[in-house]
């Protein structure tokens, strides 16, 4: 045993760490950070640094390998059930099956967040936990090899985690992460090939090191192939702006990455999977004319939507899905719904607007739901195969007539409209004009944003006298045949990224083509800055109904559109993709003409009175200034009005609670021990391997001090065998010669001393019970002698 312990491989081991930090590094591009507490990172490298302790101690104890697993594995669930399911444990350290079961589930739930999610994945608890024991074993494997000396394979073990994550990781590795890799693979075969030779120029000497070393060799010359020939074919998971169709690969699946923004790259061409299916009963509404949200997007930073932290309930307790001030507030249809889940792997469910109450069998809903002002319902977990609930919701369904009364007054545009017979006006208006409290926020803009978009926002909606007006010009504007493309066929390469150069710069790229993602993100910025507060809307367009009556919706039914506040009304839909399908009408649908046809004045004559030329006498022709967009920004009549800026968030640093760095103090300390003994054996061991018979000496007589063995300071090396180990005789024999006789001892006799110290760990690992072994491991007495 001890002869085993003593072969080399403490630098190749030392490298595995390089290869663990590496995984624990890229894992940050796959896993979001912690939004408060501990950071992830440091609960699994606090698994990591549990499975080293436990082997450590396994060792010292002299445990074989069967019964140090099941040590580590015990340790391991009670740290599970801690987390977990504490009640469940008898005297909060003893799990019982409750606490078995409550780690089963949880660790099932981790398992399917894995498969069916994408990057980067929220580090929910259960995902966390699932990732721990991974650590644990990587660090007990890594720990118990390289106290045997087996470092090279030690070595390995993290090494297979990094590449876990990197074959996870399916965006396209940097160069730098390729030449990493390759170099830590050249040094973990050139160090462990001078340990083992102790020289360099016998590690190509040697059979066995020559053939790792064309293993290797072999392996970075495909990797070097795979890296930057084959990685365009690896699909990439996670890696696209808002719509993705596959996680990693473990489960498949769709899922919608709440985000919207002008960026074109890396569309998920149009999928024809079915995300979920539903039986709608709606009398007043077709069911396939009913759309589906799925998220709301509040705060745009320049670049892209996002949804704000906006007060979430738990589902259980809340009265409502959305609050009084999300109620629509003229007419509504009634729509019921039984919703089955199929491919969609989201924390979001779909759900009609206007939702008002849902009900489950499924626990992940009535147990994990949460609902936020509104209407959005996240769950704790991701939504799988088969998952079920019945929602009723009273949908949205007023005319364009009784929008444009929504406040009791007609504007002059649907008055207008209303004398020539093109706008029946129902109702007197829903009587309730009252604002939201926080609608402010939905005008926030950055304080950087291109003022062209301002510009031709005001540009595009001259002639509008009100709210309603202005949205309907702008919804327009990007429908109207010819002036917008909509094309999901978009190069990645050659893409837009940003919204003023998209909307005016001609020579710019896609210029004015895109898919809803761009159209939403446009009218919403530009209602903005008209001072309209509005919000961006991810979820799917109607979908179709299958042999068995059902509604199917695909991944190409897939949408974004925009909601604008409307005095009177609430939050009314409006759609500017011009999407070929059919399925998006827009809001003034209902009027046959385009709507500045009802403009009771000319806005040409408005352009004239603003001091714009609108005619040419040389040329003869007027000007229409919502087909062209001023490039030049002093041509623009309007003032540049200041937008209030929204502060960026700044992520706060990590903040660890003290009692996380008193327990870290505590197992340093306790380990502290073990530790420098473990040390100090290693470098006994490498000296009593080089001839050093006095080394292994004093460390058996150590090991018997702290097992409470009689060694008395007058006794001699030949007495302290016969009293305690007589196999020690031959080792105790070459001790003495070597501090007191003439001569050192010769080879022969080394080699036998070095038997009768393996002969005698043999012996102290049969004979002695694990519990003393353990109280000896941390016995400081051995180390408090000179």
């Amino acid at each position: 045993m001890g002869r085993r312990l003593t072969r080399g491989g403490g630098w190749s081991a030392a490298l595995g760490l390089v290869a663990l930090t590496g995984a624990v590094v890229r894992m940050g591009t796959l896993i979001e950070p912690t939004p408060d507490g501990i950071g992830w990172q440091w609960v699994l490298l606090g698994g990591f640094v549990l499975g080293v302790v436990v082997a450590m101690v396994a060792r010292l104890a002299r445990l074989n390998v069967f019964v140090a697993s099941a040590v580590a594995i015990a340790v391991e669930l009670v740290v599970l059930g801690r987390a977990i399911d504490p009640d469940s444990m008898l005297g909060a350290l003893v799990p019982t099956r409750a606490t078995l079961t409550a780690v089963g589930d949880g660790l099932r739930v981790g398992l399917e967040y894995l498969q069916y999610s994408n990057a980067p994945m929220f580090p929910h608890q259960e995902f966390v936990l699932l990732l721990l024991p991974v650590f644990t074993v990587i660090g007990f494997a890594w720990a118990w090899l390289a106290a045997g000396g087996n470092g090279p394979v030690a070595a390995v073990v993290p090494a297979g985690l990094y590449l876990g994550v990197a074959i996870a990781d399916q965006d396209a590795s940097s160069l730098w992460w390729l030449l990493a890799s390759v170099a830590w693979v050249g040094a973990v075969l050139i160090v462990s090939g001078l340990e083992e030779t102790n020289r360099l120029p016998r590690l190509l000497g040697k059979p066995g090191n020559r053939g790792a070393v064309s293993a290797g060799a072999i392996v970075m010359v495909i990797a070097l192939v795979v890296t930057f020939f084959a990685t365009d074919t690896i699909p990439h998971g996670g890696a696209v702006p808002w719509r993705s169709g596959g996680g990693f690969g473990l489960g498949g699946g769709f899922s919608l990455n709440p985000y919207t923004s002008i960026v074109q790259s890396n569309l998920v061409a149009n999928s024809e999977e079915v995300i979920f299916e539903a039986l709608v009963s709606s009398p007043d509404i077709p069911a396939d004319r009913l759309s589906w949200r799925l998220a709301t997007l509040d705060a745009y930073d320049g670049s892209e939507w996002s949804t704000t932290v906006r007060g979430v309930e738990a589902l259980s307790s809340a009265d409502t899905l959305a609050s009084p001030d999300n109620a629509f507030r003229l007419s509504t249809a009634p729509v019921a719904a039984s919703v089955v889940i199929r491919t969609l792997r989201q924390q979001l469910l779909p759900l009609p607007a206007g939702s008002t109450a849902i009900e489950s069998p499924d626990r992940a809903i009535s147990d994990g739901g949460h609902v936020d002002p509104t209407g959005e319902l996240w769950l704790d977990r991701n939504t799988y195969p088969g998952l079920r609930y019945q929602v009723t919701a009273d949908v949205p369904n007023p005319s364009l007539g009784e929008l444009a009364n929504a406040s009791g007054t007609l504007s002059p545009l649907f008055a207008s409209a209303q004398e020539v017979g093109d706008l029946t006006v129902l109702g007197a208006g829903s009587g309730d004009l009252t604002r939201p409290d926080d609608l402010d926020r939905y005008t926030a803009l950055p304080g950087n944003i291109d003022p062209r978009i301002g510009n031709l926002a005001r540009t595009v909606t001259i002639g509008a006298s009100s709210d309603l007006e202005r949205l309907a010009f702008l919804e327009e504007y990007f429908r109207d045949d010819g002036r917008f493309i909509y094309t999901t066929d978009i190069d990645p390469g050659h893409a837009a990224s940003d919204l003023a150069a998209w909307l005016a710069e001609p020579d710019s790229a896609n210029y004015r083509r895109g898919y809803c993602e761009q159209f939403a993100t446009a009218m919403g910025v530009m209602a903005r800055q008209l001072g309209i507060p509005t919000r961006v809307v991810l979820g799917f367009t109607p979908g179709e109904f299958n042999e068995a009556g059902n509604i199917i919706v695909r991944g190409s039914n897939a949408h974004s559109w925009v909601e604008a506040w409307v005095d009177g009304a609430g939050w009314v839909k409006f759609d500017p993709t011009p999407r070929s399908a059919g399925d998006n009408p827009a809001t003034t649908d209902e009027l046959p003409s385009d709507p500045s046809a009802y403009v009771p004045s000319n806005p040409l004559s408005d352009l004239s009175d603003a001091g714009i030329i609108i005619f040419n006498p040389d040329t003869g022709e007027t000007i229409d200034p919502r087909e062209d967009f001023f490039e030049d920004e002093a041509e623009t009549p309007f003032d540049l009005e200041e937008t209030e800026g929204i502060d960026e968030t700044v992520d706060e640093p990590l903040t660890v609670p003290s009692w996380v760095w008193a327990m870290v103090a505590l197992v340093l300390v306790a380990c502290a021990i073990p530790t420098a003994k473990w040390v100090r054996r290693r470098r006994r061991l490498a000296k009593a391997r080089s001839g050093d018979v006095s080394a292994a000496w004093a460390e058996i007589t150590d090991r018997l001090r702290d097992l409470d063995r009689q060694i008395d300071q007058g006794m001699t090396p030949k007495e302290i065998a016969e009293v305690n180990l007589p196999e020690l005789a031959p080792l105790a024999a070459a001790h003495s010669k070597a501090e007191w006789g003439s001569a050192k001892p010769t080879e022969r006799e080394a080699r036998r001393a070095m038997k009768s110290f393996d002969a005698a760990e043999d012996t102290l690992a049969r004979t002695i019970p694990g519990v003393r072994k353990v109280l000896a491991a941390w016995r400081p007495r051995s180390l408090r002698r000179p």
